[in-house]
This record gives structure tokens, sequence and C-alpha cells, in this order.
């Protein structure tokens, strides 16, 4: 993990490895194998576990690996909340009603964690309350921006200083802009860890 927050590029050797412990399911929403480095080794990794279960608006290619498929709403078909730049927040509303047995992501991860009997207010209180703790620092509910269907200005929020850099420096050993970096300097001669940047042709290229 990397600031306490797990990092989906670690997950095929996690699965492998089963450090720091175990992974033996994964329910991915819109999960795309294609999309790791390795994709081969994840794609592995995926048909390692005992259950897979994947939420997609297509059937996809790592769908077809899937030990369960689950329908997933577009965005027109559910409510999303939006936060802009300047402090302008939205919380759409459904265009129409989910198709099919569609459903979003939200309302399969509550569900999914009642089912689980998980001891979390916020999951207990809804997806609609979870987002009005997240909101909660505006000043600004759900319910007031339902009122709001084009969205509105946060009031209160917090504004970062502009050019901060000017006092407190950049967060590099020197404090400055660094061309040339001085951390991957210590990994000189480790390919892809140059600390200047260099264009390395791709393996297979005609170059």
């Amino acid at each position: 993990t990397v600031d306490n927050e797990g990092q989906a590029m670690h997950l095929p050797s996690q699965i492998r490895s089963g450090k720091p412990y175990p992974i033996r399911a994964v329910i991915g929403f819109g999960l795309n194998y294609r999309m790791w480095p390795d994709s081969g080794g994840m794609l592995d990794s995926l048909n390692k576990l005992d259950l897979f279960v994947n939420a997609e608006i297509f059937m996809t290619d790592t769908c077809k690996y899937a030990d369960i498929v689950l329908p997933a709403c577009t965005s027109v078909e559910q409510s999303e909340l939006r936060c802009y730049e300047g402090g302008y927040v939205i919380f759409t509303q459904p265009a129409i009603p989910p198709l099919f047995e569609s459903r979003s992501a939200t309302d399969i991860i509550y569900a999914l964690a009642g089912k689980l009997e998980l001891d979390d207010p916020l999951f207990k209180a809804g997806y609609e309350a979870s987002i009005d703790w997240i909101l909660e620092p505006s000043g600004i509910s759900v319910e007031e921006l339902k009122k709001h269907p084009g969205g509105m200005y946060a009031s209160n929020l917090e504004h970062y200083p502009e050019r901060k850099y000017k006092k407190a420096g950049f967060q590099t050993p020197s404090g400055k802009i660094e061309f040339k970096s001085k951390i991957l300097e210590k990994y000189a001669g480790r390919p892809g860890f140059e600390a200047l940047p260099v264009y390395t042709p791709p393996k297979f290229s005609r170059e």
C-alpha cells in the first residue's frame, strides 16, 4: 500500500504471493485485465481466484473469464456526484431508469455490504448519506443539490494558496524543480529508472 491506499497494480502479485494475506475472490467494476502492464500475468492471477465477479456495461473479453457477470448501469441511468474546479458541485439525476436487470455500482456495493452485515455506519445509512458525509466540509447536502439540478457552488471551501512553492519549495530533495531526479540517481544502471528521461525504442520496434 501507499499512503494507506490499496494499489490496483499490485493486485496480480498479491494474488500470486498471498501477501500480505490470501486473496481468494475479486469483485471488479469495469475491470479490464488488458490495462495492466503484464496483461497475461494479470489474467493468470484472475484465473487463480476461487471467485471472480465483474460488473460491466459490455460483455468484454475480461468478462468471459469471470464466474459471474453483473450488468452495470450507464451514467444516464444513475445518480453521480461530480465536483469541478472552483468548488462547483452537481449531483446528477438519472435520465432514464436502469434498463433490464442492470444496477449501478453503488447499488451493488451497498447491497453486498448489507448481505455481509458489515459494521460500518455509512454502509448502513445508505449511498446518499455517504455522499452527505463526503460533502460535509462544503456545507452542501444531497437534498440541497437535488433542488439545484444544474449544480451549485460550495461557498465555504478552503482554498489552496497560489504559488506556495515560493515559500515551501517543491517536494524534491533539492526543494527545486529537477530535470534530473536525485531520487532515481541511486538506481543508476537499472533499466527504466533513468534519472534523466531517455527514449528507449519498444522491444519489437523496427528502429
